[in-house]
């Protein structure tokens, strides 16, 4: 960015941790936290999605505009994680192709195209790993879409996988998250030489 501040994103599906290790790492870094957005407040997927292009937009912009010096960890980077969404949702039907291209329309207008990570951190995890954590919740989110839903995990970790792959103009650290504890993820992420070399 301008002013020489960093921005750090943390992706994979929901499920995969990103909340708990953006909170372990900001405490660990002092970095400032990620702002904040709105919970999303539908059930079917097409409005789900049109949600979370306005509300990414929305948390997108107030980074932009940030103009402190601080060192940012967010929680997702809004284009690619929403684009791998839109994808994995269409694989399996639960958008339609004229759905697909409204939020994808939407989304090429959303300022959050103008967020280009120095480093992004991919939590990959295996959908038995993902069901495994969200059972510890005993009632499922009414924030997010297809929560415990097996096929839509399976085409989403697909979706992600091939997203993340291959990448030239960002650092990517991808770290897989099956068995291993926040701490050791968080410990992981840490020792990597592109995260050394980033703070």
């Amino acid at each position: 960015m301008e002013n020489g501040k960093k921005i750090i994103t943390i992706s994979g599906v929901h499920g995969a941790g990103k909340s708990t290790i953006l909170n372990l790492l900001n405490k660990q870094l002092n970095w400032k936290e990620g702002i904040e957005r709105e919970k999303n407040p539908f059930q079917s997927t097409f409005h789900a999605m049109l949600f979370f292009v306005c509300s990414f937009s929305l948390r997108d912009l107030m980074v932009l505009k940030d103009t402190s010096t601080f060192n940012t960890i967010i929680d997702r980077w809004s284009i690619m994680d929403i684009e791998a969404y839109i994808e994995a949702f269409e694989n399996i039907g639960y958008l339609t192709t004229i759905e697909k291209k409204a939020i994808s329309n939407a989304l090429k207008a959303s300022p959050s195209n103008l967020i280009l990570p120095q480093l992004s951190i991919y939590l990959e995890t295996n959908v038995d790993t993902i069901l495994e954590r969200l059972a510890k919740f005993r009632v499922p989110s009414i924030h997010h879409i297809h929560e415990r839903d097996p096929i839509a995990l399976k085409e989403l970790t697909k979706s992600f996988s091939k997203k993340f792959k291959g990448l030239n103009n960002v650092d990517i650290i991808k770290i897989t998250t099956d068995g291993k504890s926040p701490d050791e993820i968080v410990c992981e992420i840490l020792e990597h030489p592109l995260m050394k070399e980033h703070i």
